[in-house]
């Protein structure tokens, strides 16, 4: 037998129900803390994508493109292009640091 909407309590009739709703209440909560996280990373110059594709990498050390666009909810193809970015900016801050050791650590 297959269930009706109002059995499952949707469409919520009230305020409370949906209040009541714990993943409109997790959507809800986790979209403000988004928003905010990616204000303030803003201001440090970073993508949210980017800090999820660290943060994985950090964590895991070594992922496939495919593993990191899956922990970090992100597009593969996001992911790819995102992480090239840190790549070319860190081995250009390194080559600015150290130029001879970096440059022959890349031949």
């Amino acid at each position: 037998m297959t269930k009706k909407s109002d059995d499952l309590g949707f469409p919520f009739k009230t305020p409370e129900q949906l209040s009541q709703y714990l993943p409109y209440l997790m959507t809800r909560l986790t979209n403000r803390w988004q928003v905010k996280q990616d204000a303030d990373l803003k201001n440090i110059g970073i993508q949210g994508a980017t800090m999820r594709i660290m943060a994985c990498l950090a964590a895991y050390k070594q992922l496939t493109v495919n593993e990191v666009s899956v922990l970090s909810v992100t597009e593969q193809s996001t992911v790819s292009r995102l992480v090239e970015q840190l790549v070319t900016a860190a081995w250009r801050s390194a080559r600015s640091t150290h130029p001879t050791s970096v440059c022959a650590a890349f031949r």
